[in-house]
């Protein structure tokens, strides 16, 4: 094959991915791709371009760009299916640095340029399903709520709202934004990243219980800035129905990830009347106590194909207990990943935990099994911040 064929095979690769930014972007805050929309566009490649990139950030008045006009120039970029939103605001940051008068007046310009932005995005990008829209600063910020930042979601939520089947949401403000919208109750994924405030946040999930095909739920705190209790037991949110007390049915989702803590002082895996999954291939599980993990296992035992859980107490007995799952395994098996926990108070080692290991290990279409060692609690290390619940918001 002769260099220009290759280069011709390549194109698609090279201009897969480009980027708009608001203000340039602070070193390091996130790695956005090298490669500008404009120059992409002046190269004329921009058929090509499938992921954008937008970076939003007010640290630096003298890198100030209106990219709306960029993307207004391109016509049409009917390639692009993925939109990535990052937010940097930090008004407070730019107040020290510039004085309160000229950060408002940065400020006012950055939501105006983004809303243009959002606008002609609108136009332009007709195939746009899966979007992500991340507040960078806000773990740094121990999720207090930027006022700029409620500005900027809002923008983005008028895009999210038009096109979205797809959508990762980090910071309270956006989900806060997109509910306010009144979705469509058709999103196949959703992935929720909000250390805090999680009620309004599932909230989302109930109402596209029937379209899901993908959910990840991170309540994890990962700087650890606010040990308050969540607002809300998320197990029992996205399952159980606060009036009827049925089942929340999600019958398309394959795929379902929960990582985080309970709220209080829950230990105990909530009780279900129905299987809530009856599709589900993967299921990847935090330790998050509430979660019925050895009821939807016993449920999906027969189609699960992915197992990545922390194994407690409460997931190794009642699965050793069923004299299906001792006699049959979890067929469908092709990759586990286990860690081991066990309470200050309980035997260490557990024959029966090594019995479940030995099980699973069995499963006949197994490619890959990963124990990644124990892991052990001090009397109140894993307390799920009880002695702050009442504090919860």
């Amino acid at each position: 094959m002769a260099c220009r064929d290759w280069y011709q095979v390549l194109l698609p690769l090279l201009y897969r991915s480009a980027r708009l930014e608001i203000a340039k972007v602070k070193s390091g805050a996130y790695q956005l791709p090298e490669l500008t929309l404009k120059q992409a566009i002046d190269n004329g490649r921009q058929r090509y371009v499938r992921h954008l990139w937008i970076g939003v950030d007010m640290v630096d008045r003298g890198s100030y760009q209106t990219p709306a006009p960029i993307l207004r120039s391109c016509g049409q970029l009917p390639a692009v299916t993925g939109v990535y939103i990052f937010f940097y605001p930090n008004f407070s940051s730019a107040v020290r640095a510039f004085g309160r008068e000229d950060a408002s007046r940065l400020a006012s310009r950055v939501v105006s340029s983004f809303g243009a932005l959002m606008g002609v995005a609108s136009k332009r990008l007709p195939n746009v399903r899966h979007i992500a829209v991340t507040s960078v600063h806000a773990y740094e910020r121990a999720m207090a709520v930027d006022p700029i930042e409620l500005q900027l979601a809002e923008k983005a939520g008028t895009l999210i709202g038009a096109q979205a089947t797809k959508v990762a949401l980090q910071g309270c403000a956006m989900v806060e934004k997109v509910l306010a919208l009144g979705l469509r109750d058709s999103m196949r994924s959703i992935a929720l990243r909000v250390p805090m405030r999680m009620s309004r946040s599932l909230e989302l999930v109930r109402r596209n219980s029937g379209s899901l095909e993908r959910l990840i739920i991170d309540s994890r705190d990962r700087y650890e800035f606010d040990r308050r209790a969540l607002d809300v037991d998320v197990p029992a949110s996205i399952f159980i129905d606060r009036v009827t007390r049925k089942t929340i049915v999600y019958p398309r989702l394959r795929s379902l990830h929960v990582y985080g803590r309970s709220p209080g002082a829950s230990r105990k895996p909530i009780q279900l009347l129905a299987n809530p999954v009856p599709s589900l291939e993967a299921l990847r599980l935090g330790r998050c106590r509430t979660f019925p993990a050895a009821f939807v296992l016993l449920e999906n035992r027969a189609r699960l194909r992915l197992l990545d859980v922390v194994l407690t107490r409460d997931i190794v007995r009642p699965l050793m207990g069923d004299s299906v799952v001792k006699e049959s395994g979890f067929p469908s098996l092709t990759h586990v990943v286990l860690e081991q926990f066990y309470e200050k108070s309980e035997n260490y080692p557990d024959p029966l935990t090594y019995k479940l290991m030995e099980l699973l290990g069995r499963s006949p279409r197994l490619e890959s099994m990963d124990i990644n060692g124990y892991l052990f609690a001090e009397e109140d290390q894993y307390a799920d911040y009880s002695s702050a619940g009442s504090s919860a918001e």
